[in-house]
């Protein structure tokens, strides 16, 4: 949130704006008809590849890329691209194999470290200092089976989500640290396909069949699991009522995405919002110290996670539908703190003209090639006069120590689902469209975001000899794989064309060609166990 930078990949480039211009578009009432907004980004990478992996290092020194088709790294020093260099600095190999998960370390201490998790099930560390995987005991794998992984709050370990539905607790050395079983209910062959590791003791686990069924959009089970260590280790399984509903695209298998806002003043300990592959909607998990619902036992509901609704169903975030009314699907999820304006009447029913400051806002990218965004109204915090302590103005970031709370966060063996005053305004709904990447002879940053001549700057990347790969790249044609979104096992419904030339959700012809920073390289790992493809983060904040 530092520098406000918006990074989010289209079928063949990946575009890079400030987030001020973005809300700035978002809020220009003669830009673009109705809630439809047209966007030009500042910096537009053309690699005429498809990108599957955005992210940027949590010291926002670098931007991470992966390609759909061969994997890889593609490392961009942050510094020179606001600078107009559209030239990676560096790559790593990934042995050709795909990634279906990169999750950066959360911390600046030890922001050079990312988890990457091939297609195949392996669990790679990347060391972006010393620009090359870490090894461990059995190599450059870390970890094979995995499915997603999670970072502790300090960064110091990592848990890893296994296809068989356990989960294993680990260093960034590969160093195993402990084992979290399967749920003592769980039917059949199911994968760990959601992971958060919320506090020392306590993650947020989902469990999705690895079966799939013709036509049939499987559901995910969400599960807190509470891990106690005296007198002995025991693990306790409560089963939540489901946050985000099947019902969408079936882009099988389902794969969530899990944004957190902790220690939101008043009474917010937690907020954590979660969007499915296979939804349209966006859910909620909430822990607060008072009641956000007066229809609910207190005690129920304090304390303890809760899946927490809209009590206005007219202010939830939905992804909006395509031209042709068509569902559309979620392929990145970011969270926007670098908001500096007040947002004009935040509380529609209350007598307020805008909120005392900014507010955090969540932004979704879907397969249709819209970011939408919504601003997260906590209530209570309108009322109060408080601010996110996570937002740029509010200064430095907030520690993210583990909480070991006195009271338990069990409150009972299925915890509630509540309508909170907290939801009632929540979310209020806009969507931009990134129409075109024109060119421009002007710099690409270096000026005022506000500035027309700051924006449209592009990189002639994808037409020259790529300098990524380890060994040179093939430019060779490769059979076409999974589209974009579209899961390597199993079959699925294609998520169809996207509007006009922004494609985000079709195969197209550059989608088939193969990523220049997969080559292979010494000690990269063979393949394990696959767990289909996924859209993982296709968008990334700063």
């Amino acid at each position: 949130p530092q520098r406000g930078l918006l990074a989010a990949a289209g079928p063949d480039a990946v575009i890079v704006a400030y987030t001020e211009a973005v809300r700035k578009a978002f809020a220009d009432k003669g830009a673009g008809e109705g809630n439809i907004k047209s966007f030009t980004p500042q910096l537009t990478l053309k690699l005429g590849i498809r990108i599957s992996q955005v992210a940027f290092s949590a010291d926002e020194a670098y931007l991470v890329l992966s390609a759909e088709q061969g994997g890889g790294l593609a490392v961009y020093s942050v510094e020179s691209l606001v600078k107009g260099n559209t030239e990676s600095t560096y790559q790593i190999a990934t042995n050709g194999s795909p990634l279906r998960m990169l999750l950066p370390n959360p911390t600046k201490e030890k922001s050079d470290l990312l988890a990457a998790v091939t297609m195949d099930g392996n669990l790679l560390i990347a060391n972006l200092s010393d620009r090359q995987f870490k090894s461990g005991p059995e190599g450059m794998t870390m970890k094979d089976g995995v499915s997603c992984v999670s970072w502790s709050a300090r960064g110091k370990q990592l848990v890893a989500g296994l296809g068989n539905g356990t989960c294993y607790q680990m260093t960034p050395e590969g160093e195993g640290k402990a084992e979290i079983p399967a749920p003592p209910d769980m039917e059949g062959n199911q994968h760990v396909s959601a992971l958060m590791w919320l506090e020392n003791e306590i993650f947020l686990v989902g469990h999705t069949t690895s079966t799939q069924d013709e036509g049939m959009i499987p559901a995910t089970t969400f599960r807190l699991v509470s891990r106690q260590t005296s007198p002995q280790i025991s693990y306790t399984y409560q089963k939540l009522p489901e946050p985000v509903a099947p019902f969408g695209v079936n882009r099988s298998p389902p794969y969530q995405f899990v944004q957190r806002l902790r220690n939101f003043p008043p009474n917010l300990s937690d907020l954590l919002v979660i969007a499915s592959s296979v939804s349209t909607d966006v859910g909620l998990l909430t822990r607060a110290e008072t009641a956000l619902a007066s229809d609910v036992d207190e005690a129920k509901i304090t304390n303890v996670f809760t899946t927490t609704t809209m009590a206005n169903d007219t202010r939830r975030a939905q992804l909006p539908m395509t031209e042709d009314l068509s569902e559309t699907s979620p392929i990145g999820m970011a969270l926007d703190l670098s908001a500096t304006e007040k947002v004009p009447r935040p509380l529609p029913n209350e007598e307020m003209d805008e909120s005392s400051g900014p507010l955090p806002a969540l932004m979704i990218l879907n397969n249709d090639g819209l970011l939408a965004s919504w601003w997260i109204v906590y209530a209570e915090s309108i009322r109060q006069g408080t601010t996110y302590p996570g937002l740029t103005v509010a200064g430095p970031p907030q520690t993210q120590e583990p909480v070991n709370k006195s009271t338990s966060p069990f409150a009972s063996s299925t915890a509630p689902s509540t309508s909170a005053s907290f939801s009632s305004s929540a979310f209020g709904a806009a969507t931009a469209q990134q129409k075109s990447f024109p060119n421009s002879s002007t710099s690409a940053f270096g000026s005022n975001p506000a500035s027309n001549s700051a924006f449209g700057a592009s990189s002639a990347l994808g037409s020259k000899t790529s300098p990524w790969g380890t060994g040179g790249a093939t430019s060779t044609s490769q059979t076409a794989g999974a589209a974009f979104g579209k899961p390597a096992f199993g079959s699925s419904t294609p998520i169809g064309a996207a509007r006009g030339g922004a494609a985000f959700g079709a195969a197209g012809g550059l989608g088939n060609r193969p990523s220049p920073w997969g080559a292979p390289s010494a000690g990269t790992p063979s393949s394990g166990t696959a767990f289909g493809q996924t859209s993982n983060p296709a968008m990334g904040g700063s």
